[in-house]
């Protein structure tokens, strides 16, 4: 156990030191002596979004800029870097995602992290890893992972924040469930805060759902997911300028 702490956070290090992203947490510097690990991030004073996805408080806006954020960060991490590497983060929650002082969110824990040139589709482990409420079912069945595995889970991490409720292991089967007879749309993001546009509502489901696409070259890309959420946040506001303002 203790080899795998070592090799996570040396994981974690060394792809930190090489990715800076405006979305991805920044490592400010790290210490390697024997069997000592000592690091510095930069602060996150809102600490987890695990702590908002529930608060009526965290309006729906503002929840479409903290996706929009995610998903720019994963869009780097999976080709955008200009690296010829793709990183698959592999564990991809609500509790890997910090908050900074203007509540943006920023990608962390890359303990878990793969890294493969971006000429490879995917890559073959000799096990899984990861949190089971977020695993991409492929991924679980085969052992081969692949960027569309980032995008399984960040499909999840969406109906939670639309739902704002933590990922269970009903969860899928039940938007499924309703996507499959059709009715999809009851699932509605309750506010007393806000006037939460319709059309908006529709574009956020149905991206997420596609991310949730029991087949992989179904899956939208990170890039593909930011298009449409920024649409979706740009109805939200325009809105609200125009019926508030």
């Amino acid at each position: 156990m203790g080899n795998e702490v070592d090799d996570a956070v040396d994981t974690e290090f060394k792809v930190l030191m090489k990715y800076r992203h405006e979305n991805v947490i920044a490592l400010l510097g790290y210490c390697a002596e024997g069997e000592e690990r000592v690091a510095v991030y930069e602060y996150m004073p809102y600490g987890g979004f695990n702590m908002y996805v529930h608060k009526e408080s965290l309006t729906w806006g503002k929840r479409l800029e903290i996706c929009i954020d995610i998903a720019s960060g994963l869009d780097f991490l999976h080709g955008g870097s200009k690296t010829g590497e793709v990183v698959i983060h592999r564990d991809i929650k609500s509790s890997n995602i910090l908050l900074d002082a203007d509540m943006k969110a920023k990608i962390a824990d890359f303990g878990l992290c793969v890294r493969h040139p971006i000429d490879k589709q995917m890559v073959l482990l000799d096990h899984i890893a990861g949190t089971e409420a977020y695993r991409d079912p492929e991924y679980e069945r085969t052992c081969q992972l692949s960027k569309e595995c980032d995008i399984y889970s960040f499909g999840i991490l969406l109906f939670e924040i639309l739902l704002r409720g933590l990922a269970g292991q009903y969860l899928v089967p039940f938007i499924k469930r309703l996507h499959k007879e059709g009715k999809l749309d009851e699932l509605v993001f309750e506010s007393t805060k806000e006037v939460v546009v319709p059309q908006s509502l529709t574009i956020f489901r149905r991206i997420a759902i596609q991310c949730l696409h029991e087949k992989r070259e179904e899956r939208p890309t990170a890039r593909e997911v930011i298009i449409q959420l920024k649409k979706a946040f740009e109805i939200q506001v325009s809105f609200h300028l125009f019926f508030y303002n």
